[in-house]
């Protein structure tokens, strides 16, 4: 597991200590540092990003710091994150039967799971087409799989909730309906190069020399740094549903193929 960084606590810190700098010239690092509690030493790696904070540490900060909500909820961030890397439930990834599916539906399925974890989502077959840009009736009928298949759940409350909370196909077998589900994410990868903001999107690539020998460990990595970077992007109110696609291939051909 990456170590969650504290950028932005150091970023506030700093700001708030400029702040009082400017509204008072004689305010000095050691008056800041009395007053959240810590030695002027300890404060200055803080704020160069060399000495990390313990979470009582920032809720100290945050009590005896006139701080707005946006400032808070940053500073807690990275304590959050750990939580949901901690989280044994999301270390338990069960295998989802994606043959109950078609190649061509599986990511809408994936999709719907996902929304329902959103912010003011609706149990409403005309607001799950309209947020997804499906058809209704095909929204119906994925609804009707879905529930079927017990992926969503109705709790003892009447919340709806996903009955596992992470999913995962067969990983490094041959197995052709995936395959189609990969081309699928291809294309919907190029569509939204075409019809997304670039504010919205994140498109990267980047050409190496390989050590073919090392696939396996790329694997696990490709794999560590998707869990953790969910845990930073399914932190605090989640509004949309995005796919991540990562894609590790050669451009050569063996030498011993001739």
């Amino acid at each position: 597991m990456i170590t969650v960084d504290q950028d932005n606590i150091s970023k506030i810190l700093l700001d708030e200590f400029n702040s009082k700098k400017e509204k008072n010239s004689r305010f000095s690092m050691r008056s800041f540092a009395s007053q959240l509690g810590i030695n002027s030493g300890a404060l200055s790696q803080i704020l160069n990003g060399k000495r990390r904070i313990s979470r009582k540490q920032a809720l100290k900060f945050m009590e005896v710091l006139d701080l707005t909500d946006e400032q808070r909820d940053a500073i807690l961030e990275p304590f959050l994150i750990e939580d949901k890397l901690k989280d044994e439930s999301l270390k338990e990834r069960v295998l989802f039967d994606h043959h109950k599916f078609s190649s061509n539906d599986l990511w809408k399925v994936l999709a719907i799971l996902n929304l329902v974890k959103t912010k003011n989502f609706k149990l409403s077959v005309k607001y799950i087409a309209n947020r997804l840009g499906l058809e209704e009736k095909e929204t119906n009928d994925l609804m009707t799989m879905i529930f079927a298949q017990k992926l969503l759940i109705f709790t003892k409350e009447g919340r709806l909730k996903r009955s596992n909370q992470t999913l995962c196909t067969t990983d490094n077998e041959a197995d052709y309906s995936l395959k189609i589900s990969h081309k699928i994410n291809c294309e919907l990868a190029s569509s939204a190069l075409d019809n997304t903001q670039i504010e919205e999107r994140d498109f990267t690539s980047v050409t190496f020399p390989m050590n073919a020998e090392k696939m396996d460990e790329a694997r696990k990595k490709i794999r560590d740094f998707q869990k953790d970077l969910c845990a930073l992007l399914e932190t605090g109110t989640c509004q949309e549903v995005y796919k991540l696609n990562v894609q590790l291939y050669p451009l050569t051909k063996s030498e011993e193929i001739k």
